[in-house]
């Protein structure tokens, strides 16, 4: 055997292992970021975060804490739900655990759900109909939380990560 065969033997092995390294990076989406997936979370776990975070937005926006809570939602297939006549917020998270959702999509998701409420209360001050509004207008106001859930949901996800809280 020569030397230059044993070479390619070696270059497979970094090859073999580079390509499942890499498939362990993308599985893991960058852990090094703290990324991981909301399955690793048990509801009681992810309660606290919830409340926590609950508790940062009304601040944040000057309002109280709205009531929220898990619940079955899927007959609509939603991951989460702000039903306005009762001001209430609504994950499901038996659903989202099945499926690879990440620690920083609950966030955005939590965000979302709030924007909703939060726009509910600013409406209802100014002495408007928040669902015959948010139904004529339903495209702006879930591109408005879409939005503020990236945004909002991203910088209170790295800050949570920051300091140590998730």
């Amino acid at each position: 055997m020569d030397i230059s065969s044993g070479k390619y033997i070696v270059l497979g092995f970094i090859v073999i292992y580079g390509f499942y390294y890499f498939r362990w990076i993308l599985r893991n989406r960058m852990t090094f970021k703290g990324e991981t997936y909301l399955d690793e979370y048990d509801k009681t776990e992810l309660k606290k975060v919830t409340e926590s975070l609950m508790g940062d937005l009304s601040n944040m926006y000057g309002v109280k804490v709205p009531k929220w809570g898990f619940n079955d939602l899927t007959k609509n297939d939603y991951r989460g739900v702000y039903i306005g006549e009762i001001k209430t917020i609504y994950f499901d998270y038996e659903m989202l655990k099945t499926k690879e959702y990440y620690i920083s999509d609950w966030f955005s998701l939590v965000v979302h759900e709030f924007t909703h409420y939060f726009d509910h209360l600013t409406l209802e001050s100014e002495g408007k109909n928040w669902e015959r509004h948010y139904t004529d207008r339903k495209d702006f106001y879930e591109m408005r939380a879409d939005n503020n859930g990236e945004k909002v949901g991203g910088e209170l996800y790295l800050n949570y990560l920051r300091d140590g809280k998730i």
